[in-house]
């Protein structure tokens, strides 16, 4: 197939050359090794402790393996992303415009929208001073982790108190209170703040590049 121009229209040509390039499927498996190793660590935590799903994730992968599955996962995601730059002629088309560029990063994080964010218990830290700003508290006077919440938050932070500002810290408790203070799914469901930030870089970063005099899909691809 032909290389995609930079600034074509959005037709079915477009969609095909990028949904059809090799890349995108690569990146998709790279996803897919992220989550069962992801899916491995949850495995370990107190929460899960004799839920039957955990022997048989167990069974699958080994707790020496679960790092080496997702250093491979994010290899392979920053591989397949390079293959697919905008403007590369490859023998199967590159990224030319918004909306397969769009649709490739929603079809990588379908694997991963279920599960914690990936070696990190910051979300689990945000989720406690989602919990704390829920109990009417201040996160500016009350230490991480002293609430008694659900949530597994960092451990080497706990007692200090917040360094964000105070409309971030209304969010976090929005989301939590929303979401019913469920020690898993509040955590998952903060999530929605980071998809949110990843709408309106694809609003904005086309814009600044037009103004920048700076290709438009290459500045969001690389974004």
């Amino acid at each position: 197939m032909a290389a995609v121009a930079a600034h074509p229209s959005c037709g079915t040509s477009t969609w095909r050359a990028t949904l059809t390039h090799p890349a995108v499927w690569l990146g998709l498996a790279g996803a897919m090794l992220i989550a069962l190793g992801e899916l491995r660590r949850l495995a370990t935590w107190n929460q899960v402790r004799g839920q039957g799903w955990v022997a048989t994730v167990s069974s699958w992968v080994t707790q020496a393996q679960y790092p080496v599955l997702i250093v491979t996962g994010i290899v392979t995601l920053a591989v397949a992303w390079l293959w697919l730059r905008p403007g590369r002629r490859t023998d199967g088309g590159a990224i030319g415009s918004v909306g397969p560029l769009v649709a490739v990063v929603v079809l990588w994080s379908l694997p991963l929208l279920a599960l914690p964010p990936m070696l990190s218990t910051d979300a689990g830290s945000y989720a406690d001073l989602g919990w704390t700003v829920s109990l009417g508290q201040s996160p500016y006077d009350v230490g991480l982790g002293t609430t008694g919440s659900p949530f597994p938050y960092g451990r080497a932070w706990r007692g200090t108190t917040s360094v964000y500002p105070a409309f971030a810290l209304q969010l976090f408790g929005w989301v939590t209170q929303a979401t019913g203070m469920h020690w898993y799914w509040s955590v998952v469901a903060l999530r929605v703040l980071a998809v949110a930030g990843l709408g309106l870089l694809v609003w904005a970063m086309p814009r600044l590049a037009r103004t920048a005099g700076v290709d438009p899909m290459a500045a969001l691809w690389f974004a």
